[in-house]
């Protein structure tokens, strides 16, 4: 990705800092025994009425998904003793969405501006979820509020930049990213969102942990969460 003239300015750190850009992604934690352990789709939509905070689900604003894959553990017979054990320890899993890709597409015509606050409250409008069954069924409010209590969606902000020393090869490279921060009110208010008292203030850095060594992540917030609760292990791509 070039910061160049055809990048908008609500994706640039500054005009001192070329070959760096604003990274955005969602940060999901989640049960996968949410539904005692049939698979399901979290899906996420940006775009919707202009003015309105409302989001259309439909194809044209899909962004992407986290796929939680079952592991039936209420009975049994046929039960993966593994899947059992984690659903009684309440291990919770953790996987990310990238948002940069999108928000460039998108901000020329919907961000009059083009500036880094439009970005950001343009996801606080338009950004939403919803929670598919295998099978196509989409979770009810009132069932997404009695099996996914424990779903926690935030949107981070991170500084990317191309590594050094890498050849653009086969129209990819490969990027670093650092600095990352959590955007609460992009996601507050709305189901399963981050709330406000249980992130720490935006000029706080989101510290990830060692990537190589995989760890199980916490069954529950201490009552001074900090958001580095999280490590940035057992990554699920879609």
């Amino acid at each position: 990705m070039e910061t160049s003239s055809n990048t908008p300015d609500g994706l640039r750190p500054s005009q001192h800092q070329n070959g760096l850009w604003k990274d955005y992604i969602i940060n999901v934690v989640y049960d996968r025994y949410a539904l005692d352990g049939l698979s399901y789709t979290i899906q996420f939509f940006i775009g919707g009425p202009p003015g309105e905070d409302t989001t259309n689900f439909e194809k044209h604003n899909y962004v992407g998904h986290v796929y939680s894959f079952g592991g039936r553990h209420s009975t049994s017979e046929g039960s993966c003793k593994n899947c059992k054990g984690q659903a009684e320890a309440q291990v919770l899993s953790c996987a990310q969405v990238t948002l940069t890709i999108h928000l460039l597409h998108r901000i020329r015509d919907y961000v009059p501006d083009h500036s880094f606050e439009g970005v950001e409250e343009y996801l606080r409008r338009y950004l939403r979820w919803r929670v598919v069954k295998y099978g196509g069924e989409v979770v009810s409010e009132e069932g997404f509020k009695r099996k996914f209590s424990k779903l926690q969606i935030s949107v981070l902000r991170g500084t990317g930049r191309i590594k050094p020393g890498n050849a653009q090869s086969a129209g990819s490279v490969s990027s670093l990213h650092s600095e990352c921060v959590p955007l609460p009110e992009v996601t507050y208010g709305k189901p399963g969102g981050l709330r406000l008292d249980k992130a720490p203030e935006n000029s706080e850095p989101f510290i990830s942990q060692n990537k190589s060594a995989v760890q199980p992540l916490p069954t529950r917030l201490p009552q001074q969460a900090k958001y580095d609760l999280y490590p940035l292990t057992n990554l699920v791509y879609p």
